[in-house]
């Protein structure tokens, strides 16, 4: 396994690897060896930070994730760049009610935020739940952005309320 970083509006993004299959996505510098990762990969992060990527097009590595985590990160594609679901509604797309918070639970762990999309779901009230990715304020920030198809947004603390 190697990791890269790549600059971003949030931070250096690191990329963990094994060949061309992404294994994680962390604003954390990881324990194993750098390497440069691919050009193809880092232009679509590139172009994803640009507002010009809607879909990432990269050979993933899942292994060891239950299968109710692969269900769950499934079902995140019904979830279009800029758009929202809840927590309720994805446990409903999966086919199992009331497990939201199973479903919460499940992309907490999600290896791979933002190429596997948990940043587009919230909580049923609105609010914004949780993100593993650098917390809430980037989990807005990121919501924002693909509202406004990459025009320029700061970043800027929640207020408390």
């Amino acid at each position: 396994m190697h990791y890269d970083g790549i600059d971003s509006p949030i931070g250096i993004v690191y990329v963990v690897f094994e060949g061309e299959a992404l294994k994680a996505i962390t604003l954390t510098r990881p324990q194993c060896e750098p390497h440069p990762i691919s050009s193809v990969i880092r232009r679509q992060f590139d172009e994803y930070f640009a507002g010009k990527r809607l879909v990432f097009d990269i050979r993933l590595s899942l292994d060891g994730l239950t299968d109710f985590c692969l269900a769950v990160y499934k079902a995140l594609d019904r979830v279009s760049y800029g758009e929202v679901c809840t927590y309720k509604q994805l446990a409903q797309w999966i086919g199992i009610v009331g497990a939201a918070r199973a479903v919460g639970q499940a992309l907490s762990r999600n290896p791979l935020p933002i190429v596997i999309p948990c940043h587009r779901v919230i909580a049923s009230d609105g609010s914004l739940g949780g993100f593993s990715l650098g917390g809430l304020n980037v989990k807005s920030w990121i919501l924002e952005r693909e509202r406004n198809r990459g025009l320029l947004v700061t970043l800027t603390p929640l207020s408390e309320s």
